[in-house]
């Protein structure tokens, strides 16, 4: 407001278009601005802002002149066909959503609007076109406009149409509605076939389009079909000319056929193409009739067509032997995954059965369908694409022929390296196991055990520079162990099976990767197969690389295998002579690097097994026989190896790590072979509770005298231990209930926190309905509340309640502890002849020792124990004043309640607080 206060007139204009700056030779106005220039400019843009919904209103009402309307404002005003086009199409979207009567002539009205845009110029045809096709809507507009200006694009929208259509199932229901559009389309794509035979692309997306509308367009009818005999006729003519035209010049058969040529794709097409107008025109064509022997030529010239590369033979090998075993209902199903690439249903129509049948009677006339048979399940065919080999087999039967092709891939090497990078040897290798077995009920592989055995030690499994590549022997390595592999799965009782632990597995993995050319596809189905019989593989740990020129053994043996086996004496020696004289390694430095230079050199398995033949074995004894396998289904071995071993830091990391690899498999083994989930819980932990109590028991020594063992912190050590823990709730609760092992559940509380996690079992076996005794719940007790104090940060309500709960059978078992009045020795003993009081003292000590150790700024657990503490003191003293009492037992029961007393008075001036008397 101004000083009189009064409103300004004027606006903030800045940077906006009515503030365009003033031409010389416009009339000027008030505030000296170019009126005539804003009003130009807002009359240019604001019918922009404003079409878009008039066009939608329009639609939406559906008024007979709202076409008329939506192309006047068009012609008036081109900047606005944009806004127009849009609203037309949000009409249309709207209405498609709706199911009521008015979504027809929704529906019709914007598309009407839709062509009249169009129909402005060429260019807002294309324009027009383009944006619905971007939108997904109006598909027989986007046809009728794509046919006038390009008929490549047109079939294009065909192509992604059908496709669609197949992969989902669905039937055709634009062309069942429109056709008239099916007939234009035809048409249209058959004249521009003639135009296109130069260009190999364009010939490629229209042959696609005609096989689809003759696949899957409209309603096969016969004598009424959508598509006329004149013009499937003249279809089929043009295939010939273009068959001719094409393949004719390019194949000689006098040079040697290439795996794949530029025209695969081309001719598999035109085969499509050609089998699709057959079929259909035979359906809607009477017997006898010109047309039909016409049709009959045009198919058997396509088919004699000379060979121009091995994965073309394939494709017509496919059809061919499909035709001639009068499989016509299956042809269809080929010819459509052939065009979308993709596996899809197959959708049965009795018209269409009817169709391919014909032209398999048709098609067996011709005397070269034999021949063009045998082209596609040659052994160089089948090498690029088995495919047809496949399908030969499993219709004529011809395992025999099958089989002797894999044998022949498996037992070359040079075949080997071909057939690996194949995307479906993996398929023809699993079809010979199922088919040798469904014909013959044979049990017996291809490749025994003993022999990929022998052929992985032939392998350099090395892993650096001076590794020796050897792709042709890896490659024929890496096909036997799928085929192992797969007989494995499919007869795994026989007793010719391999077994996978025996062999290199995660060595096989990384060697596939080694390989220079692409093995994606086979390396996939080997890691499925690896993740599905040895799950541990996946998750075995990996050395850390080293460089290899430490690896020098003096003179390197020449093969492989003497350099496997040279490099697994070395490691074995290495071990042996530390254990020997333990004062010249004291810190087993020595055989901890042999140990990790061999995992360059060895397989895991190979590792594995020399390091626990030589941890087990005597220094002086010849070495025992032991297998991977072997120690897989029994790890626990390893403990039969003398204390000096895991006494020793170097021999107790590799001791460690070798049972860390045989823990992970031995799991998959016991998860796999055992009945249920639960049957295999309880073993792991019973399992893993040995392995924790074995491992403490050498951490931390004890003994007398020269005896003793002092003992010792290992991070590697402590580490499996938290590992075991964590992954087995219920392992500590287990510990605790075994009771009498102060020592390791001191060890526990002391460096693994992950304790913690078993509270809820520990509180269970605290209750009243646990079947254990007074005495050993007593002992759980003290464990217990050692965890609740020294962990219970992580949880602090769990951690009170299972203090709670062990202070109350401290209190409870009172009278247990202090022994029975007036008698002079300790009376109470369990089955074994244990003492029970005194089991009951020291765990009623430990408890209280424990409870020194809750620190103030736990008020909850502190207010809990303080209460407990009282109940205790309160039970000591009027304990003590029992008259009539006296004597020796007397007096060393008064001693034990005063120590009690003192024990927990101690404990609660720890923790800030008092003992009221």
């Amino acid at each position: 407001e101004d000083e009189d206060g009064f409103s300004s007139l004027l606006l903030p204009v800045t940077n906006q278009l009515i503030s365009e700056p003033v031409s010389e030779f416009a009339t000027e106005s008030v505030g000296g601005c170019d009126f005539g220039a804003t009003v130009s400019a807002l009359m240019h843009h604001a019918p922009v802002l404003r079409h878009c919904h008039v066009a939608n209103a329009l639609c939406r009402a559906a008024a007979p002149q709202a076409v008329l309307l939506i192309e006047s404002m068009a012609s008036n005003c081109p900047s606005a066909v944009p806004a127009l086009l849009r609203g037309c199409i949000d009409a249309y979207t709207i209405a498609m959503r709706d199911d009521t009567k008015a979504h027809t002539a929704i529906t019709n009205t914007a598309k009407a609007s839709v062509r009249k845009l169009a129909g402005l110029s060429y260019r807002e045809s294309v324009r027009v076109q383009s944006v619905l096709q971007q939108s997904k809507v109006m598909l027989d507009v986007q046809l009728e406009l794509a046919l006038e200006h390009d008929p490549i694009i047109a079939a294009c929208i065909c192509n992604s149409y059908f496709s669609q259509c197949v992969t989902n199932a669905t039937t055709d229901e634009l062309f069942e509605e429109k056709p008239l559009l099916f007939s234009k389309c035809f048409t249209c794509f058959n004249n521009a076939l003639r135009d296109s035979r130069r260009i190999t692309g364009r010939s490629i997306v229209l042959l696609r389009a005609l096989s689809f509308l003759s696949l899957v367009g409209g309603t096969w009818k016969r004598k009424h079909d959508l598509l006329k005999p004149t013009l499937m006729l003249d279809a089929c003519k043009e295939l010939v000319a273009l068959c001719d035209a094409t393949f004719n010049k390019l194949s000689d058969a006098s040079s040697e056929k290439p795996p794949k040529s530029e025209n695969d794709v081309l001719f598999c097409h035109l085969l499509c193409a050609c089998l699709s107008l057959h079929a259909r025109a035979i359906v809607s064509l009477e017997d006898g009739s010109s047309t039909k022997e016409t049709i009959d030529k045009c198919l058997i010239r396509v088919f004699d067509v000379p060979s121009i590369s091995l994965q073309s033979d394939v494709v017509l090998s496919k059809f061919a032997c499909l035709l001639k075993a009068n499989r016509g209902n299956e042809v269809r199903h080929v010819a459509l995954e052939a065009l979308t690439k993709k596996s899809v249903s197959y959708i049965r129509d009795k018209a269409v059965d009817e169709g391919f049948l014909e032209t398999s009677r048709s098609i067996c006339s011709s005397p070269n369908l034999d021949s063009i048979i045998e082209r596609g399940i040659t052994d160089a065919a089948a090498m690029v694409d088995s495919s047809a080999l496949i399908q030969y087999v499993n219709i004529e039967g011809s395992y025999n022929e099958l089989e002797r092709f894999v044998r022949s891939i498996l037992d070359d090497a040079s075949k080997c390296r071909i057939a690996i990078r194949s995307d479906d040897v993996c398929d023809i290798i699993k079809s010979c196991i199922t088919a040798v077995k469904m014909n013959q009920g044979s049990t017996i592989p291809f490749v025994l055990p003993v022999q990929l055995q022998a052929l992985s030690l032939k392998i350099d499994w090395r892993k650096g520079e001076s590794r020796l590549s050897q792709p042709a022997l890896e490659s024929k390595y890496l096909l036997r162990l799928l085929y192992g592999l797969y007989f494995y799965v499919e007869e795994p009782t026989s007793p010719f099976v391999i077994d996978p632990r025996d062999l290199p597995l995660k060595e096989s993995l990384e060697l596939a990767d080694t390989l220079v050319y692409d093995v994606a596809v086979f390396k996939s189905e080997l890691a499925c197969l690896i993740e599905q019989v040895a799950p541990e593989v996946s998750s075995q740990i990996s050395m850390s690389p080293i460089d290899d020129t430490a690896l020098a053994l003096g003179v390197e043996p020449s093969s492989p295998q003497s350099r496997r086996r040279a490099q697994c004496e070395r490691l074995s020696d290495v071990i042996r002579e530390v254990r020997r004289d333990m004062m010249r390694d004291t810190s087993g430095s020595i055989a901890e690097k042999s140990f990790v230079l061999a995992s360059l050199e060895l397989s895991l398995s190979d590792l594995i097994v020399t390091a626990a033949r030589a941890l087990l074995g005597s220094p002086t004894m010849p070495l025992p026989f032991m297998t991977y396998s072997g120690l897989c289904r029994d790890p626990l071995v390893l403990f039969k190896a003398p204390l000096q071993v895991w006494r020793n830091s170097g021999l107790r990391r590799i001791a460690l790590y070798t049972l860390s690899c045989l823990l992970q498999a031995n799991r998959s083994i016991v998860v796999s072979t055992a009945f249920t989930e639960e049957v295999a819980s309880e073993l792991l932990v019973c399992r893993d509770t040995l392995v924790v109590k074995c491992l403490i028991t050498a951490a931390i020594g004890g003994g007398t005298g020269k005896d003793s063992l002092s003992p010792f912190t290992d991070s590697t050590l402590i580490a499996m231990v938290r590992g075991m823990v964590a992954k087995n709730v219920g392992l500590i609760a287990q510990l605790a209930k075994e009771g009498r092992n102060e020592a390791i559940m001191d060890w526990l509380i002391q460096f693994v926190p992950e304790s913690m996690q078993d509270a809820e079992s520990l509180a269970a076996l605290l209750s009243e309905r646990s079947s254990l005794t007074c005495a050993e719940k007593l002992e759980v007790a003290a464990a217990s509340l050692s965890i609740a104090i020294v962990h219970g940060g992580q949880n602090e309500s769990l951690a009170k309640a299972l203090a709670y709960a062990s202070l109350s059978r401290l209190v409870s078992s009172f009278f247990l502890v202090v022994g029975p009045v007036g008698v002079p020795v300790n009376a109470l003993d369990d089955e074994g002849g244990k003492d029970l009081t005194e089991t009951c003292r020291n765990a009623a000590f430990r408890i209280l020792g424990a409870l020194q150790n809750v620190r103030a700024r736990r008020t909850g657990l502190q207010n809990e124990c303080g209460i407990s503490l009282q109940k205790l003191a309160n039970l000591c003293k009027s304990e003590s004043m029992l008259a009539g009492v006296s004597g020796p037992a007397a007096n060393m029961r008064k001693k034990l309640l005063k120590d009690i007393y003192d024990a927990a008075v101690k404990a609660a001036n720890a923790m800030g607080t008092s003992i009221k008397l």
